[in-house]
């Protein structure tokens, strides 16, 4: 899901001080961050992360999708460039037992 703080470029200033400039303006932000807390909740209270994947069972494989699909559209009213999607890796429970979780999921992101 994208990130309010988008910085369209940054300038240290020395070697305490930087200076960001940010995409969207403080409001724009807010409604972002707003946005992203409502639909990362029910996410977070219906997996299992591992690594910083969410793990779920299939069975909840489409309420994630719509959600991430009326998040995605909610996301792109405010700014075409900002989108929110969900890709879903099946998991081998013979390949779990023997450890050989991670890569699987390593080999699946990568393609």
């Amino acid at each position: 899901m994208s990130s309010p703080n988008y910085i369209l470029y940054s300038e240290e200033i020395d070697d305490m001080t930087s200076q960001y400039t940010y995409k969207f303006n403080k409001e724009t932000r807010q409604q972002i961050s707003a946005l992203r807390g409502r639909f990362q909740k029910p996410v977070y209270e219906g997996t299992a992360n591992f690594h910083g994947l969410y793990i779920c069972q299939e069975k909840h494989c489409q309420e994630l999708q719509d959600m991430m699909s009326k998040a995605n559209q909610e996301l792109q009213n405010i700014d075409p460039m900002l989108s929110a999607g969900v890709m879903f890796i099946p998991l081998d429970a013979g390949a779990i037992r023997n450890g050989e979780m991670y890569n699987q999921i390593n080999l699946a992101v990568k393609g």
